[in-house]
C-alpha cells in the first residue's frame, strides 16, 4: 500500500512539473524575447502607425512621463493604444515601445525581432534624428488645429496689450476633443525702450456665454531686447510637427499645454481664449504690474 501511494504521488509531482514548464512556455511565448514579436505588440504598432501627427506627439509625451499613466476614460484610439501598452504588453516589449516613444531609438523593438516594416517609416514626433528606416512620415497642413483638437479662437484681454511695453502679435490655442488637453502659443514684442528679463501672462478660457469657465497665468523669461520680437509656434500644425530637437525648437518656450487624465468640464464648454500681460520684469531691476 505505502508503494503504491509513494507511485501516485511521483505520478502527480511529475504532472505538476509538466504544467509548470508549460505555462512558463508559454509566457516566453509572449514575452518577446524569444525572437518573435508578440500579436499584441504587433497590433499596438500597427495602430501607432495609423495615428495622425497630433496623436503621435501626445503619444510621445506620454511615453516621456517616469510613469506613464492608464488613461482614464478610455475614449479615443490613442488612449486604447496607451492603455494596452501598460496592460497587456509583457514587460521586455513594453519596455521597448516605450523606449522608443520616448525618442530612444529602435534598437530594443528590434532585438525583439520587430522589423522596420512592423514599425512604419520614420516620423519626426517619435523617432530619434538617427532614423533612417524610411522618409519622415510627418505631413504638413494648413494651420487649422489636428483632427483630435478643435481650434479655440484666441483674442487678447480689451485694453491690455502694450500694457508695460510688452505687446502680444498672435497666437493660437487648441482643446483637445476629449476635454483632456488644452494648449495654446502666443508670439509677442517688447515694443518698450528697456530690456526685459521676465514676461506673465494671463488666460482666461470662456464659454459661449462669456462666462470664465477657467484661468490661469504663464511666465515667459529670457533676456527681451527693446524692438526684439519673440516668435512662438505659428499655428497648430506646426506645433503638432515640431520636434524637441528641430531648429525652431525655443519657439516652444511661448507654448503651454495642460494635460489631465479625465474630461475637463472647463474645456468641453470652452469656446474662446482671451491672453494678456499681467507684470513685466526689467533688466534694470524694476517691475511692472497691471493695475499698478
Amino acid at each position: 500500500m505505502m508503494c503504491v501511494k509513494r507511485q501516485l504521488l511521483a505520478v502527480i509531482l511529475s504532472i505538476a512539473v509538466v504544467s509548470v514548464s508549460a505555462v512558463a512556455a508559454a509566457d516566453q511565448s509572449t514575452s518577446g524575447t524569444s525572437g518573435s514579436p508578440s500579436p499584441q505588440l504587433l497590433k499596438i504598432l500597427q495602430g501607432i502607425q495609423e495615428l495622425d501627427s497630433t496623436g503621435l506627439l501626445a503619444i510621445h509625451v506620454w511615453a516621456s512621463y517616469a510613469r506613464p499613466y492608464l488613461p482614464s476614460p478610455n475614449l479615443t484610439p490613442l488612449d486604447q493604444i496607451e492603455t494596452d501598452i501598460l496592460v497587456k504588453l509583457a514587460p521586455a516589449e513594453r519596455t521597448a515601445i516605450l523606449s522608443w516613444l520616448d525618442r530612444g531609438g529602435r534598437s530594443k523593438l528590434y532585438a525583439l525581432g520587430v522589423t522596420d516594416a512592423d514599425i512604419g517609416p520614420c516620423t519626426d514626433d517619435i523617432d530619434a534624428a538617427s532614423c533612417n528606416s524610411a522618409a519622415s512620415s510627418a505631413g504638413s497642413g494648413t494651420g487649422a488645429a489636428p483632427p483630435s483638437f478643435r481650434d479655440l479662437p484666441f483674442t487678447l484681454v480689451p485694453g491690455a496689450n502694450d500694457s508695460g511695453g510688452v505687446s502680444i502679435e498672435r497666437g493660437f490655442a487648441m482643446v483637445k476633443i476629449d476635454a483632456t488637453s488644452e494648449t495654446h502659443c502666443l508670439t509677442f514684442k517688447n515694443v518698450g525702450s528697456k530690456k526685459i528679463d521676465a514676461v506673465t501672462f494671463v488666460y482666461k478660457i470662456h464659454a459661449q456665454n462669456g462666462e470664465v469657465v477657467d484661468a490661469g497665468s504663464n511666465l515667459r523669461a529670457g533676456n527681451f531686447d527693446p524692438g526684439a520680437e519673440v516668435p512662438g509656434v505659428a499655428s497648430a500644425t506646426d506645433f503638432a510637427a515640431m520636434r524637441s530637437d528641430s531648429p525652431e525648437k525655443d519657439q516652444l518656450a511661448n507654448c503651454w499645454t495642460r494635460t489631465t487624465q479625465m474630461a475637463t468640464p472647463a474645456l468641453l464648454r470652452a469656446a474662446y481664449i482671451t491672453v494678456g500681460v499681467v507684470s513685466i520684469t526689467y533688466d534694470d531691476g524694476t517691475h511692472w504690474a497691471l493695475g499698478q
